[in-house]
């Protein structure tokens, strides 16, 4: 019996199971919609997303909390877009500047290496 994310009075493999069924949903929605075509923000969002997930944890460890409420606006809000704006920014850089062009690189070395493209 399934109750929450307990299976079988187990709260860990109750959110292990959960976890997996999620990651196969996921799964799923994407082959689903493989053939949709997408905002482009999105799509953008999808090519920078290495480099956001990289740099947020540095950001939010970093560039310091808003101390008090400005114009009205929570400290809370004005930090969460401030680190969304920085992370946002300093990913885009990190794309452009690192991550395509080892890309790039790689795809070079493995055009020398004459190696068959994976099928």
């Amino acid at each position: 019996m399934v109750v929450g994310t307990e299976l079988l009075g187990h709260p860990v493999l109750g959110r292990a199971a959960f976890s997996v069924l999620a990651a196969y949903l996921l799964f799923a929605a994407a082959l689903l919609l493989r053939r949709c075509s997408f905002p482009d923000l999105l799509l953008w969002l999808g090519r920078i997303s290495f480099s956001l997930y990289i740099v947020h944890g540095l950001i939010t460890n970093i560039v310091p909390k808003w101390p008090v409420s400005v114009f009205g606006a929570y400290a809370a809000w004005l930090t969460f877009c401030t680190w969304i704006i920085v992370s946002l920014a300093l990913s885009v850089l990190t794309y452009s500047k690192i991550e395509k062009p080892f890309i790039a690189l790689g795809h070079r070395v493995m055009a020398k290496m004459d190696v068959p493209s994976p099928r």
